[in-house]
């Protein structure tokens, strides 16, 4: 009963009221993975209220019980999936507290653990398996970005996780929009290391997704603000090399999608 009341709280954004009874439940709760849910919905409440101590001590005590149970059945496809989110909340959260070789290590660990569950390819949440696994890869793909690391490989692999989920399901808006920032990623990543052609693939790929995501929901702010940030990038490497013409094509695509942005995404956050 508390779970549910935290539940409904939660979707109502009354958060005081959904940690009380979310810390009911993990506290009461006959069913372990009850309880550890509601330590990940208080650690995911947290985060946006940008109570990071509580969010880390609550993925801490999610990852614990999970740890705990994985003992008793370390091949169980639903446990290792969890152990994958809560790790990857838990290495999100040490660059907040700038502790970098943490967050290389537990996303790392959360990538072990994802790599388990997807191998259970009859498990009904299979898709929803892989795309997280690519998500964790795209984290340690992001960290190795700021502290060294095989950067251009890890974003290759996130890339071809989703491609994996999106040759099933190609109208997901979600997969399509994590595709389309992993793409982009890569996009900066290789320009500054001056592989032209990988550059201009990863567009390519980006630019693909984003206008999918925008064909399927018009008024999706992220891929619209990425679509313009992405044709400015291509902008900005055409008079780097000089050719105006393509520059301001692009220049103008991405004023394009920008304005789009401010009229359609109204209640996005820049």
């Amino acid at each position: 009963v508390q779970y549910i009341f935290g539940s409904s709280y939660y979707a109502m954004s009354e958060y005081e009221q959904a940690i009380k009874y979310f810390k009911l439940s993990s506290a009461t709760s006959d069913f372990p993975l009850l309880a550890i849910d509601a330590h990940m919905k208080i650690g995911k409440i947290s985060v946006t209220i940008s109570d990071f101590e509580a969010a880390r001590a609550n993925y801490l005590q999610a990852s614990k019980q999970i740890d705990a149970l994985l003992k008793m059945n370390m091949n169980d496809t639903t446990l290792n999936s969890l152990a994958g989110q809560c790790y990857e909340k838990l290495g999100e959260l040490m660059a907040y507290f700038n502790l970098y070789s943490e967050e290389l290590r537990l996303f790392k660990q959360s990538i072990h653990y994802l790599k388990i569950a997807v191998a259970d390819e009859a498990h009904p949440n299979y898709l929803q398996h892989v795309t997280l696994l690519g998500f964790s890869t795209k984290r340690l793909a992001e960290a190795y970005e700021r502290q060294g690391g095989d950067v251009i490989g890890t974003y290759n692999e996130a890339i071809a996780t989703y491609e994996k989920v999106l040759s099933v399901t190609p109208h997901s808006v979600d997969t399509l929009e994590k595709l389309g920032h992993a793409c982009a990623n890569l996009m900066y990543v290789s320009r500054e290391q001056k592989q032209l052609t990988l550059f201009l693939q990863a567009f390519e790929k980006a630019n693909e997704a984003f206008s999918t995501v925008i064909e399927l929901a018009p008024k999706q702010g992220s891929s619209l603000n990425r679509l313009s940030s992405i044709h400015l990038e291509m902008a900005i490497h055409y008079m780097d090399s000089f050719d105006y013409s393509q520059a301001k094509m692009y220049l103008d695509k991405a004023s394009y999608y920008y304005e789009l942005t401010i009229t359609r995404a109204t209640n996005y956050a820049y």
